[in-house]
């Protein structure tokens, strides 16, 4: 299982402190930075995005800086969405974001046109925009790089018992699957069954075995 598949599976089972511990334990021995990279730390931030512990994805930052990472919108998306869910963040900080994004050449418009939103995501980044520009409209941009509409995502994930698309398991089944996975990496033990074991025994074979 990589890195990033196992933090993935601690967040969608709500282990946040332990992906959290188990993203520092990789990035503080410098031989396994070589495996990380910013998607790979974003994935915490969207956890702290969702919280809205503002000085959390400060300390990200802070790591990726350490990692010799850059910040891409992803990233950045995080941090604004934490920004528009903290009712008493201060114009500074947002345009402080703001600011370093162009510096690295990103803008809002891009966050808006090519990251993918859930939920109330896209609404908590433009609250945080409009903190400091109030008059400020997304653009439309046809060429979106959206892998899926926002209403499509509304509907799985609002209904309680949904299922996801191409898979026949409801929410709590894939809780269920991930937890039990989680629980065979961690023992670093898999069992599989005998290859030998599953084919049938022919006519010839039964032979082979009569004649030994």
């Amino acid at each position: 299982m990589s890195i990033r598949s196992y933090l993935e599976a601690c967040v969608f089972v709500g282990e946040t402190e332990r992906a959290h511990h188990f993203l520092l334990s990789q990035h503080r021995v410098r031989s396994r930075r070589k495996h990380l990279n910013t998607d790979v730390y974003n994935i915490m931030m969207k956890v702290w995005a969702k919280k809205g512990v503002l000085n959390q994805i400060g300390r990200v930052f802070i790591l990726l800086e350490e990692a010799g990472l850059k910040p891409n919108l992803g990233s950045y998306c995080a941090a604004l969405e934490c920004m528009g869910r903290s009712f008493n963040c201060s114009p500074k900080i947002v345009t402080r974001c703001l600011n370093q994004m162009e510096k690295d050449g990103l803008y809002v418009d891009d966050v808006f046109s090519q990251c993918v939103f859930r939920q109330d995501e896209r609404d908590m980044v433009l609250r945080a925009v409009h903190i400091v520009r109030p008059d400020y409209h997304p653009s439309l941009n046809a060429n979106t790089n959206q892998s899926s509409p926002a209403l499509v995502q509304d509907y799985y994930s609002q209904k309680e018992d949904h299922h996801y698309p191409r898979l026949d398991f409801t929410q709590m089944e894939l809780q269920e699957r991930f937890k039990h996975q989680l629980s065979i990496e961690q023992a670093c033990t898999v069992t599989i069954n005998s290859v030998e074991a599953a084919k049938p025994v022919t006519e010839n074979m039964g032979k082979m075995v009569k004649a030994q």
